[in-house]
């Protein structure tokens, strides 16, 4: 069944809340209580969290959440890092990283987002290593010349400029948020999908029967595969597909992803093969099978999706022939 999310601030509090009253030398000074003040920010305060009292009370306040409400999954924003002496902004987010270490080790079983869409504080390093991040709210950009790009291009975006480096499962955006709006079907965002942290905003039960069918089989299938996907990703194209010209493929494990957007199809180059094997390209969606190709041809560079039209995807798995 579902389990309960919460989009929280960890590290912000109202000025009206009891425990402030109580403890109001727990916010960070000078700046504490005048954050509120500011008014085209989110009006809260910020609590010291270099603070072992805070860091105890709020690690408290997650127990209290997980045990009596169920929640299974949080969204932590506007994390700011502040001077609030002795300690400089520097302290403050390692006193961050270290609470949410420590709740982690006693929620295993919990998982901890971080929203990093307005200047991603803790990308890459110490968010990747502790959980997903919300990376992407709208998707939506414009090319320098004025037109607006339909929203995959700004998902394939966000994998493209995290691999290799960082595991795209890492990456959490709002699937549907807009995107099928651009005339973009589940069979080409699914793929998508696949290789991020899969999150939906939207409620699957008001969509079409057709899209809650396709998006159903695709869940099965990342189901199935989820753990060889959940590791480094190849990108096998050399330019950013921000345009939603460009094409994007990635390889992961013993997949490969290919898009298609409104430009040239994809040339791939494949990672790990054997030249003088030959191999055999599977289309997960039909069962459709290409080649055989021996390793050496994949190295160097297949066409894929050579005569789809525009904003097509397929995902095929590498198999020796």
């Amino acid at each position: 069944g579902m389990k309960l999310g919460l989009w929280m601030s960890p590290v912000e509090f109202n000025n009206a809340s009891t425990t402030f009253r109580a403890h109001p030398t727990w916010s960070c000074v000078p700046v504490g209580t005048a954050a509120s003040l500011i008014q085209d920010d989110a009006g809260l305060g910020v609590w010291y969290i270099t603070q072992p009292a805070v860091q105890a009370y709020l690690a408290g306040v997650i127990d209290r959440i997980v045990n009596d409400w169920g929640v299974h999954y949080f969204k932590f924003d506007f994390m700011t890092w502040l001077d609030c002496p002795p300690h400089d902004y520097n302290d403050y987010e390692d006193a961050f990283a270290h609470w949410v270490d420590t709740i982690e080790r006693a929620h295993p079983d919990v998982t901890f987002e971080f929203d990093e869409t307005n200047d991603q504080r803790m990308w890459p390093f110490e968010s990747a290593a502790r959980g997903p991040s919300w990376f992407d709210n709208t998707h939506s950009h414009s090319l320098p010349s004025g037109p607006a790009v339909k929203r995959g291009a700004q998902l394939l975006h966000d994998i493209w400029s995290a691999a290799p480096w960082v595991p795209p499962s890492s990456i959490g955006a709002g699937l549907y948020d807009g995107t099928l709006q651009d005339g973009l079907t589940p069979d080409y965002l699914m793929p998508i999908a696949a290789l991020t942290h899969i999150t939906f905003w939207t409620d699957l039960s008001k969509l079409p029967a057709s899209v809650r069918a396709d998006t159903a089989w695709w869940l099965q299938w990342y189901h199935a595969h989820a753990a060889a996907l959940s590791g480094g990703v190849y990108e096998l194209t050399g330019s950013d597909p921000w345009d939603d010209a460009a094409p994007a493929a990635f390889q992961a494990s013993s997949f490969v992803f290919a898009f298609r957007q409104t430009g040239p199809a994809p040339v791939v180059s494949l990672h790990g093969l054997s030249g003088g094997a030959s191999y055999t390209l599977t289309y997960v969606r039909t069962g459709e099978v290409l080649g055989p190709f021996t390793g050496t041809q994949l190295q160097n560079g297949v066409t894929l999706l050579g005569g789809a039209t525009p904003h097509t995807a397929a995902v095929y798995q590498i198999a020796r022939a």
